[in-house]
């Protein structure tokens, strides 16, 4: 009477094989999740922010506010916000109108800046690529020698840490982050990742 044994055997071998198939199928899996990570992170990008009063390179006093990607993946930037004194600010006219031209309203500031002859040079972020290592001045100022220029231009330079910014940009597999620089919040910097991003009301 041997079949029982055999029979016993063979669910062994069979029991077996399930195992080493639901085993195989983890393995697979995560080797996915693993792979899936390993690509995510060989393209992370590192939106960082800076400002300067001075071009090293020129070797020239010019005040310059800078976005660039320290990464290893081209960073997307989806939206860009500029904040001075809990304000909203929707252009860089404005802040300069509303920090440093001395006037006491924003349109009066904004006049006051058309009128003069400062040197200003202004860079589109929002739907940027940023390329590994790239960077983009969103705002430059050159110095000049005329008094009146000369006042905005001090004024800029004593006022820019207190400017702040937020930036939501993506990388290739849209995964997001929030980039937060200023004082308007409890530490100078921060960046926490998101869903997705949102477009700033227009209010």
């Amino acid at each position: 009477m041997p079949k029982p044994r055999f029979r016993t055997v063979e669910m062994i071998i069979a029991a077996s094989v399930v195992v080493i198939s639901v085993a195989s199928l983890f393995v697979a899996v995560y080797q996915g999740i693993v792979m899936e990570r390993t690509m995510k992170a060989s393209v992370w990008p590192l939106v960082q922010y800076d400002t300067s009063n001075y071009d090293t390179g020129r070797e020239v006093s010019q005040l310059s506010f800078t976005l660039s990607n320290q990464g290893i993946g081209p960073a997307h930037i989806e939206t860009f916000e500029l904040f001075y004194q809990g304000e909203t600010i929707t252009d860089t006219e404005g802040l300069l109108a509303l920090c440093c031209s001395g006037q006491e309203t924003v349109e009066e500031g904004r006049q006051y800046l058309r009128s003069l002859e400062l040197p200003i040079i202004t860079s589109t972020v929002t739907d940027k690529i940023l390329s590994t290592g790239e960077n983009i001045n969103f705002l430059i100022v050159r110095q000049t020698e005329d008094e009146l220029e000369q006042a905005v231009w001090d004024a800029l330079n004593r006022e820019r840490r207190d400017i702040s910014l937020r930036v939501c940009y993506c990388s290739v597999f849209e995964d997001c982050w929030i980039f937060e620089h200023g004082r308007h919040q409890e530490t100078i910097v921060q960046r926490h990742s998101v869903d997705r991003c949102e477009r700033p009301s227009a209010n």
